[in-house]
């Protein structure tokens, strides 16, 4: 193509209708184009290998011994490749260069039932009651907003109920998908709810069912549904909204059908995290399995399994890492929680949560905490929340919402 650098060829995504460029020789490709700031045979950017089959292929950069490091900001070795790790807990294996760095704010948050990016308000919506576990007869139709420095709930602008939901953040609008409808909603602060398209079943004889569980996740300002389930089962399929043009593509599906599943972006990655591989409990295997998805490539990989086996989790990132809570395994609603690093590609137990959660929400607050909300402890609907110091690891009370919920939809949003 015109203007560009000669090993590099711009190629077009029909799912993502975006163009992106693979390497000729390295076979690395990227969404940014290289041309734009190339530097050397590999690129710069985002440019990376493929994933290989079986594991995920982590981003390598070579980095300068010379350059001082900023402050809060240590380096240390894996398997003898450097990487750097900030007084938050971030880790990446590019040096940081920015003398801003230690201040800056590297929360970027997804929930079981959806993505969050940026912002000081936590916004629930949806979820199931006790009596309809996740479907639409009986779920919660009122919303919420968390104000994290009174830790109190105030009302938010209901747009119906629908249990087993997910939401996504783009920009200032929040995007609502599943239950037990296809309608997508968005909701932007000061402009309300509106339409936003359709979401439907993947099954072609339930096609015109809307999806419940799903997991979901933002990734350059694109929508990733995955998993869930209809009323057949769970899905294994994998879809993107694009939210300038309203409208769903199909990508290559997930090794293994997950209901129950969460879903997060990371390192421009897809880490689709968990599940559960039916809707009935009697005949469900659970997953502690991490499936890795590469949109540029179109490909699947694999990450370390988790500790233990979960569906109805939540999970985000925080400071470059995964965060999983609470979840369900054989029927037992699960008190715990893991994190996954991606440099040491590995995952640590953290401290139990002080309640058990099934089907919980999870939001990263400005403060460094996460905040996670409501769920199913065995015997009761919860509307208590929970927050977990990630410096100190400590877990201490969130106040209370003003609705007991679960498979709701959890994500931060600003304005």
């Amino acid at each position: 193509m015109e203007g560009a650098a000669p090993l590099w060829v711009e190629k077009y995504s029909q799912q993502h209708q975006r163009p992106y460029w693979v390497h000729r020789d390295t076979r690395q490709s990227t969404w940014t184009d290289p041309t734009r700031n190339a530097a050397g045979p590999g690129g710069a950017g985002r440019a990376r290998p493929a994933a290989a089959a079986g594991r995920v292929s982590s981003r390598r950069v070579a980095t300068s011994s010379s350059a001082q490091l900023p402050r809060g900001w240590v380096e240390k070795s894996h398997n003898g490749r450097p990487y750097f790790v900030s007084s938050t807990g971030e880790r990446s294996w590019e040096r940081p260069s920015s003398a801003g760095a230690e201040t800056a704010n590297p929360l970027h948050a997804a929930a079981a039932g959806g993505a969050a990016g940026g912002g000081a308000g936590v916004h629930v919506v949806g979820g199931g009651t006790e009596a309809s576990a996740f479907t639409c007869v009986g779920s919660v139709a009122a919303g919420e907003h968390y104000d994290a420095a009174s830790r109190r709930w105030s009302p938010l602008a209901a747009d119906g109920a629908r249990g087993g939901c997910a939401a996504v953040v783009v920009g200032q609008t929040l995007f609502l998908f599943g239950g037990s409808v296809t309608d997508i909603r968005s909701y932007t602060p000061g402009a309300g709810w509106a339409a936003a398209g359709k979401y439907r079943s993947t099954r072609l004889l339930n096609r015109l069912q809307g999806v419940q569980c799903p997991g979901a996740a933002v990734m350059d300002g694109l929508c990733y549904l995955c998993g869930g389930a209809d009323t057949s089962g769970a899905l294994s399929c994998v879809q993107v909204y694009i939210p300038a043009k309203q409208s769903m593509s199909h990508l290559a599906d997930m090794r293994v059908p997950r209901a129950g599943c969460a879903c997060v972006s990371l390192n421009n990655l897809l880490y689709i995290i968990g599940g559960r591989s039916g809707v009935c409990s009697c005949s469900s295997v659970w997953y502690s399995s991490v499936e890795v998805y590469d949109p540029v490539e179109d490909i699947w990989s694999r990450a370390p399994n988790m500790g233990v086996a979960r569906d109805g989790l939540a999970a985000l990132v925080v400071s470059n890492r995964i965060f999983v809570f609470g979840g369900n395994c054989k029927n037992e609603p699960l008190g715990t929680a893991e994190c996954y690093d991606p440099v040491l590609e590995k995952w640590e137990e953290l401290p139990d949560m002080s309640t058990r959660r099934h089907g919980v929400g999870a939001a990263a607050l400005p403060d460094g905490k996460i905040l996670v909300t409501g769920g199913w402890d065995g015997a009761r609907l919860l509307s208590s929340c929970e927050a977990l110091d990630i410096a100190t690891n400590r877990w201490s009370a969130a106040g209370e919402m003003t609705h007991a919920r679960m498979y709701h939809a959890c994500v931060c949003l600003s304005g």
